[in-house]
Formats: structure tokens, C-alpha cells, sequence
């Protein structure tokens, strides 16, 4: 993390996906470049994990709510 993502980091109160202030946050980055996305709290960032951390395990959630998946 850069010092630039660290300031950043400590005046952060809210999560950058749900912004509820569910603390302890969470550095969020992406696995193949090691970038720095935002900072989520814990369950956000068990739910990308479990979505696969990408655009299509989102996309499935949402058509799967969507009720498209059926």
C-alpha cells in the first residue's frame, strides 16, 4: 500500500460499496495487479470473495436477483 492509499485509508469511516460504518474496514485490491480498489468492510468483502471477485460472479448475482438466472 502507498503512503498516498494509507492517508487515504485512515480518514475512511465508511465502506466504500454497502457505506455503512461497519468497522474493522479492509483494504480491497485486485488479485492479479495487487491494486489498491477502496476500502470495504468485512462482509462486503466476504461476499466479493464468495461472488469470485469478478464482473461475471456479479453479474450472475444480479441476474440470479434479477430473476433471470431461472
Amino acid at each position: 500500500m502507498s503512503d498516498a492509499d494509507y492517508d487515504l485509508f485512515v480518514q475512511i469511516k465508511n465502506c466504500h460499496l454497502c457505506n455503512n460504518d461497519k468497522l474493522p474496514l479492509r483494504v480491497d485490491h485486485c488479485h492479479e495487479t495487487g491494486r489498491v480498489r477502496g476500502f470495504i468492510c468485512t462482509p462486503c468483502n466476504t461476499g466479493l470473495g464468495k461472488l469470485g471477485d469478478n464482473i461475471e460472479g456479479l453479474e450472475r448475482a444480479l441476474g440470479y436477483l434479477r430473476g433471470k438466472n431461472n
